[in-house]
């Protein structure tokens, strides 16, 4: 199955973020390794994740724990989240593996899974519980 993916960054609209707009937002003008914090210690305040305590490996609803310096929730754990960019720019296959960020309920504190720098990638045609996307809005004068 072949994806002809296409966006007007110039118009107004939803659509999903660049990889760098997602970890502008998660890093909320912030050094913190987590969004939210960069104590392993409190990162279950702020993220669902393997270690959490009835984690399951499930996800969970939006809101259920607390959100980053810019009031953005969900930045780090529960669901990895589409970006809008290729994992290789120069990857000419309309197929290619796209980015998602963030980590998920299915990772855990050591390996550094869920840290904002995490870059993953996977076929667009890919489908897990634990990977979703967030919208983001172009404003455009």
């Amino acid at each position: 199955m072949h994806y002809d993916w296409s966006c007007d960054f110039s118009k107004n609209g939803y659509r999903l973020p660049k990889e760098k707009e997602w970890e502008y937002a998660a890093k909320a003008s912030t050094k913190k390794l987590y969004a939210g914090t960069s104590s392993t210690k409190k990162l279950e305040d702020y993220a669902r994740f393997n270690d959490s305590l009835f984690t399951n490996n499930s996800t969970d609803s939006v809101k259920m724990k607390a959100p980053n310096d810019w009031g953005f929730y969900d930045m780090t754990g529960n669901v990895e989240e589409w970006c809008w960019d290729k994992y290789n720019p120069n990857d000419p296959n309309l197929n290619a593996e796209r980015v998602y960020r963030g980590g998920s309920c299915n990772d855990h504190v050591i390996g550094r899974r869920l840290r904002i720098t995490r870059r993953s990638k996977s076929l667009p045609s890919n489908q897990t519980f634990y990977l979703g996307f967030r919208v983001c809005r172009s404003i455009v004068n």
